[in-house]
């Protein structure tokens, strides 16, 4: 028995997935370990019939591999970056203050915290 070919379309009432970017290759010679790391990840899950919601409260600490590396920073290191796909931010805070439009950006794939 042959089952049908898989279908491009969502079920009805589910939305398609977003396509998905390429990933971008990095050789080692150009790696350079990040400026931050998360020091520790808390999720919580609210989980309802038509949505979810998803509160993520991390700890990020300069990273000492970064600062050992021995090469200057380059213009732009210090941001902190997020990648995410259809997402809807609700709020953004740092050390429980709600930050500033100015001090991040949003779009469709990430979300970039520019440190003051």
């Amino acid at each position: 028995m042959n089952s049908p070919p898989p279908s491009n379309s969502s079920p009805p009432g589910v939305a398609a997935a977003p396509a998905l970017s390429a990933p971008k290759t990095v050789r080692l010679a150009d790696y350079r370990p990040p400026f931050w790391t998360a020091e520790t990840t808390r999720l919580h899950f609210e989980l309802h019939e038509e949505h979810a919601l998803v509160t993520n409260t991390v700890t990020f600490v300069r990273n000492p591999r970064y600062v050992a590396d021995g090469r200057e920073a380059l213009a732009g290191d210090e941001a902190l970056v997020l990648d995410g796909e259809a997402l809807e931010l609700v709020s953004i805070q740092r050390d429980g203050t709600p930050l500033e439009p100015d001090e991040y950006t949003v779009d469709e794939q990430r979300l970039t915290y520019h440190p003051l």
